[in-house]
């Protein structure tokens, strides 16, 4: 940094300084060439990350509707599961708890009665000719 000697103007001395590193001069046109050429290297990639944020953006839409896709099968496929699920454990006709459903309440009793130390009953009634009786109702029934 250059200083000028100072002068008299209206009464008020003033020292002026120059910076060297603001007068142009041939290096400082290399380096402006430099920063001209680091600032278009700069924007284009900066179009280049906008573009994959798009492209990014775009697979994100994509896979919410895939998503949105899956979650409906899902739920086609819980339904589906749950009404299996109902028919292997009720009579389809009547709506009454099967004998599957019977014989796995019983185990969990007895395994309950086992950790309680307690006793459980079971009241076991048996109607004759049941199955004629069934056979012929299920048969109006699917008419």
């Amino acid at each position: 940094m250059k200083k000028i000697k100072a002068c008299s103007i209206l009464g008020i001395i003033m020292t002026k300084c120059i910076d060297t590193r603001l007068l142009p001069s041939a290096e400082q046109g290399r380096t402006a060439n430099s920063n001209y050429a680091q600032l278009q290297h700069s924007l284009k990639e900066l179009s280049e990350l906008k573009q994959e944020l798009t492209t990014c953006q775009q697979q994100i839409e994509i896979l919410n509707k895939t998503n949105s896709c899956q979650r409906q099968r899902l739920i086609r496929f819980a339904r589906k599961l749950a009404q299996a699920h109902y028919l292997g454990h009720y009579d389809e006709l009547t709506g009454l708890p099967n004998r599957r459903l019977l014989l796995d309440r019983f185990k969990q009793a007895m395994a309950q009665s086992d950790r309680q130390r307690k006793q459980i009953a079971l009241l076991f009634i048996d109607v004759d000719k049941f199955k004629g009786i069934n056979d012929r109702t299920w048969a109006c029934g699917r008419r």
